[in-house]
């Protein structure tokens, strides 16, 4: 299970390499600013540690969140001189590299590990170390207002809730102003775990990170390995050579970080990202320049998902709105029915009634009809 486990992500990626074809070598803008990382102080590594829970999963080391937690102020002094040193030197160390797999049960025949989810708990020293270096990152990308707009997962002061409410905004005012709206929810498969490594180093840099942060990032990101430990048994230790780390904390900005640069290539349409959670949505006064658009953008944000090693889930589903022929004013709704061809990966789309989005399934319901794919069904039928 864990030799499975240990290679969803460069298995995927290697499938994904295989349909990307070569293209020229894109130029993109590198950022004005630069990032170091600060020096640690022992009053930071003391606040880090009264925030340990003390119910947290204990990793490889044995060392426990309460036994880190009741020796704080002994420890602190000690951390701190590791954590810096890791800092100058660029060098994660490797004994905070393994993690440990729990196997979680989904559902369907339990001897297929396929089904299961493998929870991956890596030690609290690291996450410690971990926590540090993410509030000086954060800061730097908020600060420059680095991270795009459109990205609303993982950040503080947003959610579903704000990027729900943005959407509905959206489509509100093009009604009022008597506008098609159609909008295509993407989701990306295991879209943490084929990170490639190399791709987000040099995206790193782009955005103003100096040599010796990347060497530490480049040295957090390699030789790591893990184990999966079932009842009392522990399988032999595999290499994990892709993805950003389960289970850690700077896994999910580093995520965002590598996703950020998605929604520059769309031409016509809007975005709204939560995480991997892609929403694409484009307004038109008629139905031919709402589908050229989307096909459009469809076709550059597909290009755009295979070179970063993306791969969409099956089925996508795409969210349309009424055409206004028999506009209500006071309940804003229409009945209406029309054919259109979306395409994803040349996969057409159709319609269905329900969403499943993590970020939109439970707020968009009746309203709203939603296109799922399906390869034996050529287009759309709005109804």
């Amino acid at each position: 299970m864990n030799d499975y486990f240990s290679s969803i992500g460069s298995t995927l990626a290697n499938k994904i390499k295989d349909l990307i074809k070569p293209k020229p070598t894109k130029t993109t803008a590198t950022s004005p600013h630069s990032f170091n990382f600060k020096e640690v102080d022992e009053v930071s590594v003391l606040q880090e540690l009264s925030k340990l829970r003390t119910t947290k999963a204990t990793g490889l080391d044995g060392i426990s969140a309460k036994l880190l937690r009741d020796s704080a102020y002994i420890i602190a002094p000690y951390l701190t001189k590791i954590f810096n040193l890791s800092l100058r030197c660029g060098s994660f160390p490797d004994i905070w590299k393994k993690g440990r797999v729990t196997p979680i049960f989904k559902s369907g025949d339990p001897t297929s590990s396929n089904n299961y989810r493998p929870i991956t708990i890596l030690q609290t020293l690291s996450k410690l170390l971990e926590r540090i270096v993410h509030h000086q990152v954060y800061n730097y990308l908020q600060e420059h207002k680095l991270l795009a707009s459109q990205q609303f997962g993982f950040r503080s002061k947003l959610s579903t809730t704000i990027a729900l409410a943005h959407f509905t905004e959206q489509i509100l005012d093009n009604l009022d102003h008597r506008k098609i709206t159609g909008a295509v929810s993407i989701d990306l498969r295991k879209a943490f775990d084929t990170v490639d490594h190399t791709i987000l180093l040099e995206k790193l840099k782009t955005i103003g990170f100096t040599s010796s942060v990347l060497d530490w990032f480049s040295s957090y990101l390699s030789n790591r390995t893990q184990v999966t430990v079932i009842n009392s048994s522990m399988s032999q230790p595999k290499p994990v050579t892709v993805g950003v780390p389960q289970g850690s904390i700077l896994g999910p900005l580093l995520f965002l970080i590598y996703i950020n640069d998605l929604p520059e290539c769309l031409t016509h349409c809007k975005s709204i990202l939560y995480a991997d959670d892609t929403l694409l949505y484009y307004s038109a006064e008629s139905i031919s320049d709402l589908q050229s658009k989307l096909n459009s953008d469809l076709r550059s944000l597909s290009d755009e998902m295979l070179e970063n090693l993306f791969q969409t889930n099956t089925p996508k589903r795409c969210l349309d709105r009424d055409e206004p022929d028999t506009f209500d004013a006071d309940r804003k709704s229409t009945t209406f029915a029309y054919y259109v061809c979306l395409l994803i990966l040349l996969e057409p789309l159709r319609c269905v009634e329900n969403m499943t989005s993590e970020a939109y399934r439970d707020n968009i319901k009746s309203r709203w009809r939603i296109l799922m794919a399906d390869s034996d069904f050529g287009h759309f039928k709005c109804s």
